[in-house]
């Protein structure tokens, strides 16, 4: 089940594949915070340019290896098979807002790529709060 969500050669159906995860992912930023969602589409900030890497790569590359692990297990203790990582990933965008609004495509991709403040505690407690807005509960509770 990990792998539907996260493999480019499952993407012949809207269901599976990691291109359905990112217009997941997207469709759920557009819900969680609309200024934000339609900023990033006006300045054509396709998400699969900074999102592709932050799923399939677990966010490996934005944070340091104990945050990671940190990370890692909400992903992994997620009952819906990282249906959490999704929230998470809004938390980081939602996270940077104020910066992301006031930038044009160059700089928001940028930003986005090269991902600054990780600061984990707090992008899980916003990413926590978005989940249980949305599904009610903890992540894997």
């Amino acid at each position: 089940e990990t792998r539907d969500s996260f493999c480019a050669s499952l993407d012949h159906s809207d269901n599976v594949g990691v291109s359905a995860t990112i217009r997941s992912l997207d469709a759920l930023l557009c819900a969680l915070d609309p200024e934000v969602h339609a900023h990033l589409s006006a300045q054509r900030v396709s998400p699969t340019f900074w999102s592709f890497r932050w799923l399939t790569l677990l966010c490996t590359q934005e944070f340091d290896l104990p945050d990671v692990l940190r990370i890692w297990d909400s992903f992994f203790a997620d009952e819906a098979r990282f249906g959490y990582a999704l929230y998470f990933c809004c938390a980081m965008v939602m996270h940077i807002r104020d910066r992301l609004l006031v930038s044009e495509f160059a700089d928001i991709v940028k930003t986005l790529q090269r991902y600054p403040e990780p600061d984990v505690e707090r992008l899980h407690a916003l990413g926590t709060r978005l989940y249980r807005s949305q599904k009610g509960g903890e992540p894997g509770g």
